[in-house]
């Protein structure tokens, strides 16, 4: 279910699939539970999260301390995460940045808002490679 890709004393990197949530949903496993079943021997610290719908490279501290100074990392931006998302269809923009504050929604998502609280920025481009066109968005 999950491919381990890298492990330290201090942290993995894993490969979450798409379609496989972040934390238990009903009766299906989620990564830190699967994690926890699969490796009882290891405590695992969520670093960061992907979206169920979203597969890609997750980070889990493997004790508390790493665990901080990654969360110190991502605060202090001198961490950052890309996303690359395929289409069938062009956007409407070849390139841009969505700037705004992130708040809490729903069902545990967020929702971008007009404020300067809680920061987010986003850079997207647009780009070919072997003829097929691709939309990478990160920072």
């Amino acid at each position: 279910m999950l491919e381990v890709l890298f492990r330290s004393d201090d942290y993995w990197v894993i490969e979450k699939p798409a379609g496989m949530s972040f934390h238990a949903e009903s009766e299906a496993v989620g990564v830190m539970q699967f994690l926890a079943s699969s490796f009882p021997e290891c405590s695992f610290y969520p670093v960061h999260r992907l979206d169920k719908m979203t597969s890609g490279l997750l980070i889990v501290a493997c004790n508390a301390k790493a665990a901080a100074t990654f969360g110190k990392m991502f605060e202090n931006h001198e961490m950052e995460k890309r996303y690359l998302a395929l289409s069938a269809k062009k956007p409407k923009k070849k390139q841009g940045t969505i700037v705004g504050g992130m708040v809490p929604s729903r069902r545990g998502q967020w929702k971008l808002t007009n404020s300067r609280e809680n920061l987010a920025i986003t850079q997207f481009f647009l780009f070919l490679f072997k003829g097929i066109e691709y939309f990478l968005s990160g920072l």
